[in-house]
C-alpha cells in the first residue's frame, strides 16, 4: 500500500469539519502502481477530505483481474473500474455498482507517425493495429471505434504485443497502436515524434473510470459511501482547478514524479488526465451520464459481452454526487 495516512489539514473555512474521535478503515483496490491518474484520491487525502468525513483510506495497489469480484465480497470497499468492466462483472453476477465518475472520456487513443497517414478509423482497414493483447480497455476501446464505424475486425491486422506500443509504433514495427491517451502518445510526443491521435472517445465513448463499491454496502451502508464519495470529489476538484498543486501532492505518492528525468513527462500527463475528468456542459463533476452508459450497454450486448437485457440503470447511481456543487 502506498501512504494514506498523511496528517489531516488544520480546521479552517475550507476543511471546517475537525478530526473525529475514531476513523473507519477504508481500502481502495488501485491500479498496481502508483500513478498521477490517482491524483484526486492523493489530494482527498493530503487535504484532510477523508479524515474530515470520518475515514482512514489505504490504497491498495493490485495487479488483480478480480478487483470487482473481491470488492463485491468485501475484501475491498472500493474500487477505481471502468464502467464497461461493471456491465461485464454484473452480467456474471458480481453484485457491483458505479458510485461517482472520475472521467468522463474513455481514456484510449488511436496513435500512429504523421507518415502513416492514420487520421480516421477507416484508415486502419489493413494495416497493423498493436495493443497489449485482446483483454482490457484498450481491445475494448478498438472495437468499440470498429463498432462505431462499421469496420469488422477481420478487416484490421490487429496485433498483440505487450506494453510495447509506443516503442513499436516508433520503430514501425505497427503502423498504430492503443495506449491511454495520458501515456504512451504522450511520451512519444514529448520525444518529438510527430504523431496523428485518434481518441476512442470522438468515435463511440464508452462509461469510463471511476469509484465502484458492493451492492451491501450500497444497500447497507450508503453513509460511508457518500462520504467517500464526498471526499474524493473534493479531490477532484482540487486537482481539475490546479495541475500544479495537484502535481505537487502527487510526488508525496509517485516517486518519479520527483525525478528531474520524469516530472516534466508525468506534468504533461497529469494535464491530459484532467481533461478527462471535466463535465460536459450541463453535467455534474463525478455525474455517470445516462446517456454514455446506455450507449456502452448497446455496444457490450451487440459485441456478445454481457446480456441484452441486462439493466444497465442498476449498474451506476448519481445519488452520492447530488449533494456537490457544480464545478
Amino acid at each position: 500500500s502506498g501512504p494514506a495516512t498523511n496528517s489531516p489539514a488544520p480546521a479552517s473555512a475550507t476543511n471546517p469539519l475537525s478530526k473525529p474521535a475514531s476513523l473507519r478503515q477504508i481500502h481502495i483496490v488501485m491500479g498496481y502502481i502508483p500513478n498521477v491518474q490517482f491524483a484526486a484520491y492523493y489530494m482527498a487525502v493530503d487535504k484532510g477530505y477523508y479524515k474530515a468525513a470520518g475515514l482512514d483510506v489505504n490504497f491498495d495497489y493490485a495487479a488483480v483481474n478480480d478487483a470487482l469480484a473481491l470488492t463485491a465480497q468485501g475484501k475491498y470497499d472500493f474500487a477505481i473500474a471502468s464502467g464497461d468492466e461493471v456491465l461485464v462483472a454484473r452480467d456474471k453476477g458480481v453484485p457491483v455498482a458505479y458510485v461517482m465518475a472520475q472521467y468522463q472520456r474513455y481514456p484510449i487513443a488511436v496513435f500512429s507517425k504523421v507518415g502513416r497517414n492514420i487520421t480516421k478509423p477507416a484508415d486502419l482497414v489493413g494495416k497493423k493495429v498493436g495493443l497489449p493483447g485482446k483483454y482490457g480497455s484498450t481491445y475494448i476501446a478498438l472495437k468499440a471505434i470498429l463498432y462505431a464505424n462499421h469496420i469488422a475486425e477481420k478487416d484490421v491486422n490487429v496485433m498483440e504485443i505487450g506494453y510495447t506500443q509506443a516503442q513499436s509504433v516508433a520503430t514501425g514495427q505497427v503502423d498504430a497502436a492503443l495506449g491511454y491517451a495520458m501515456n504512451e502518445p504522450i511520451a512519444l510526443q514529448q520525444q518529438g515524434v510527430k504523431l496523428n491521435v485518434i481518441q476512442a472517445s470522438d468515435q463511440y465513448n464508452l462509461a469510463s473510470v471511476g469509484i465502484v463499491t458492493a451492492q451491501k454496502m450500497l444497500d447497507s451502508d450508503s453513509a460511508t459511501v457518500q462520504a467517500f464519495v464526498s471526499a474524493s470529489l473534493r479531490g477532484l476538484a482540487d486537482v481539475n482547478k490546479d495541475s500544479d498543486a495537484a502535481f505537487a501532492v502527487v510526488g508525496k505518492y509517485v516517486k518519479e514524479a520527483t525525478d528531474p528525468t520524469n516530472a516534466a513527462l508525468l506534468k504533461v500527463s497529469l494535464d491530459a488526465t484532467i481533461k478527462f475528468q471535466i463535465p460536459a456542459a450541463g453535467n455534474q463533476l463525478g455525474q455517470a451520464d445516462p446517456n454514455v452508459w446506455a450507449a456502452t450497454k448497446k455496444f457490450l450486448a451487440d459485441s456478445g459481452s454481457i446480456s441484452p437485457s441486462a439493466d444497465v440503470t442498476k449498474a451506476y447511481t448519481n445519488q452520492f454526487i447530488a449533494t456537490f456543487p457544480t464545478r
